[in-house]
């Protein structure tokens, strides 16, 4: 008995080492992978800040080539041209750094590249940017859908001075026109029309801008809400005309209109009204100023209206934005004896309509968008008041078709392609 339990404890204590050589085994494999995992995360973790830090550099890059080089109209290849050699920017940011360099300039194009550092790790990014920076409007007079009639004596004149239509075009009346007259339906003149280019049914369908308020809210300096309250941009207060009031020849009914009349001191702004506006003052002097409207927009009165962008001092940063002087969610319509020049971008998301004695410069674009903007009301719905049913031109209007920056989000540079270059 007594050597049965020697040979017991014997079998115990070596049962008792080999697990715990296991055991300890188990704990310096775990503790080794533990440490390899906090290497690992580690590597991980300065791979996605430096992958921010390249994307920053992209976004840089990007600003600065459309702030500095895409201007009025212009692409200023030449002056990039010494970037493809060497870096346009080298920043530290948020802990890490990047280089941006432009391998390609041509004249639409731009090939970015962005290497960003951080802690030693390192991630490239390689975008290819499409420029319209010289492209410009070549219409006086642009729709989706039918120009229901041309009618009167109206002069269509100016180095753009052609009308196109994506359906019918119905001409009446004596109207010169010295450019083209092109639809992609069928053109039908009655009457003497004068026409010094060439007269086009069965065109090409021409693409329309798409006209949306919102994509140029960032360029606003005041903002007028359907409870009539004039903001800035942060959403401050500047005045609160929802009990009546008058603010620089402005007025509001509440979850209807803004209205500016009479002849008060005006100022210079790009403004962007959540809803509906009517212009009918009629100031002495040139007015530098911007109307981006979710609802309509309805023009008349004498003020000589020019975009805020071209004032002396007004700058968007964005040349398009910088041209534009109406642009309507809904529909655009210019009426009266006007003794002054509108310059500037004319648009509407649905339809376009001018009469009387106008006298315009620039370009005016109708998309015909299947559904209008409105006036948001504060119960949620929304109103959709339509002032016009069809795109027609009538009177003794002067329409001077000028090329003009293309709307249609309000920035000259889009993405095209991108991908990362692996180290």
């Amino acid at each position: 008995m007594i050597t049965l339990r020697g040979k017991n404890n014997g079998f115990v204590l070596i049962s008792s080492l080999i697990i715990l050589v296991v055991l300890t085994l188990i704990v310096i494999t775990s503790a080794s992978r533990n440490v390899m995992n906090e290497l690992m995360a580690g590597n991980q973790r300065d791979s996605v800040n430096a992958m921010a830090v390249t994307e920053s550099g992209i976004e840089a890059g990007y600003a600065v080539i459309r702030n500095n080089y895409v201007k009025s109209g212009e692409f200023l290849t030449t002056d990039l041209q010494p970037y493809t050699s060497s870096p346009i920017l080298n920043e530290s940011v948020s802990g890490g750094s990047y280089s941006v360099t432009l391998p390609l300039v041509n004249s639409s194009e731009v090939v970015m590249n962005s290497l960003g550092n951080f802690a030693g790790a390192e991630r490239e990014i390689e975008v290819i940017f499409q420029v319209d920076g010289g492209k410009l409007s070549e219409h006086a007079i642009l729709t989706n859908h039918d120009i229901k009639s041309l009618a009167g004596t109206p002069q269509i004149i100016g180095p753009a001075a052609n009308i196109h239509t994506n359906a019918d075009f119905y001409i009446q009346g004596n109207p010169t026109v010295e450019g083209n007259v092109t639809a992609a339906g069928t053109v039908s003149a009655t009457g003497n029309p004068s026409i010094g280019g060439s007269e086009v049914s069965g065109a090409d369908v021409v693409d329309i801008p798409h006209v949306y308020p919102p994509d140029y809210r960032e360029f606003a300096t005041v903002v007028m809400t359907p409870g009539c309250l004039v903001e800035t941009p942060e959403g401050n207060m500047i005045a609160n005309l929802a009990g009546g009031g008058n603010w620089h020849g402005w007025s509001c009914l509440v979850n209807q209109k803004w209205t500016m009349s009479g002849n008060a001191e005006l100022r210079e702004d790009f403004y962007y009204i959540e809803g509906n506006v009517e212009l009918q003052g009629n100031p002495n002097s040139i007015w530098y100023a911007t109307f981006v409207a979710e609802g309509y927009i309805i023009v008349s009165g004498n003020a000589e209206y020019r975009s805020w962008g071209s004032g002396p001092g007004n700058a968007t940063g964005d040349y398009t934005a910088d041209e534009i002087l109406f642009l309507a969610g809904n529909d655009l319509m210019i009426q009266g004896t006007p003794s002054q020049v509108f310059r500037g971008i004319m648009a509407a998301h649905m339809e376009l309509h001018v009469s009387g004695n106008v006298f315009l410069q620039g370009s005016l674009v109708a998309e015909n968008g299947l559904h209008g903007m409105g006036q948001e009301v504060e119960n949620g719905q929304t109103v959709v008041d339509l002032v016009v049913d069809s795109n027609s031109f009538e009177g003794n209007m002067t329409i001077v078709g000028s090329p003009m920056g293309l709307i249609g989000g309000g920035h000259p540079m889009i993405v095209t392609a991108w991908r990362e270059l692996l180290h």
